[in-house]
């Protein structure tokens, strides 16, 4: 009772989590292969979030400077 109130007011407080993903590295149109992505997912609600193998925590999502 007392989580979905919470989860009501806050969202989803991320507290179980899929075990470690990490995707291939894929070639894009012009060829260059993309940089591998690790994460995990929330079972809950099913968001996925940064995930570092050194750290073995998850992380904040670095902003790509263009």
């Amino acid at each position: 009772m007392l989580s979905k109130v919470v989860d009501a007011l806050f969202g989803c407080l991320h507290t179980n989590y899929s075990f470690p993903i990490t995707t291939k590295p894929v070639r894009n149109n012009k060829g260059v292969p993309a940089k591998p992505r690790t994460y995990v997912v929330c079972l809950q609600c099913g968001k996925d979030l940064p995930y570092d193998w050194a750290q073995m925590k998850i992380v904040a999502e670095q902003k790509n400077a263009a």
